[in-house]
């Protein structure tokens, strides 16, 4: 799993610096010319700007994809609920459906933010008469570990992979959602 990780993140700074290539060269600037730590700096202010937008982009394609195949379209968005290990701020609520969806547009492991979030979902799910379901959407899949931490309490995964996408012949989707757990 580190190994993925570790590629992932490679990946992720590849994409970083070609866009940054990209811009330099459509302006005829020499990107050479400012230096290995100059660019170093702008590839890790870009990461995170890659990372905010990705998460707006997946949440409107997660309010897309939620809506046509499970009938849900009323959504808010950023709704915050009051736990007693803190806030929990859920990406997409609908009230009159009572279901609390979090979104991850990344790969999803266990670690101790999404443990954390978990014990809150938990707690929500237990005390929130608003909430009578936690769905977490994964566009691109999660470790075991994080499903059976999700299942076990009580907490639904559907798993999107986004980027395991496979068409037919005329280009339509094959498969959109794997199976649900819960």
């Amino acid at each position: 799993m580190k190994k993925y990780i570790k590629g992932l993140k490679e990946h992720r700074e590849r994409k970083a610096k070609a866009m940054l290539v990209n811009v330099f060269e459509s302006s005829n600037l020499d990107i050479n010319a400012h230096g290995k730590p100059f660019l170093d700096d702008i590839i890790k202010n870009i990461i995170p700007l890659q990372n905010r937008t990705r998460g707006s982009i997946f949440e409107v394609m997660a309010e897309v994809i939620i809506g046509n195949t499970f009938g849900i379209t009323d959504f808010d968005k950023q709704v915050s609920f009051v736990t007693p290990y803190g806030v929990r701020r859920i990406d997409l609520f609908s009230k009159n459906q009572a279901v609390a969806i979090e979104i991850k547009s990344g790969f999803a492991r266990l670690n101790s933010a999404t443990r954390a979030q978990v014990r809150k979902d938990i707690s929500i799910l237990n005390n929130e008469d608003s909430v009578d379901r936690v769905v977490w959407f994964c566009f691109r899949g999660a470790t075991k570990p994080l499903i059976k931490h999700l299942t076990e309490s009580q907490i639904e995964y559907v798993d999107l992979e986004y980027d395991k996408l496979d068409c037919d012949v005329e280009g339509e989707p094959k498969t959109i959602i794997m199976e649900a757990h819960s």
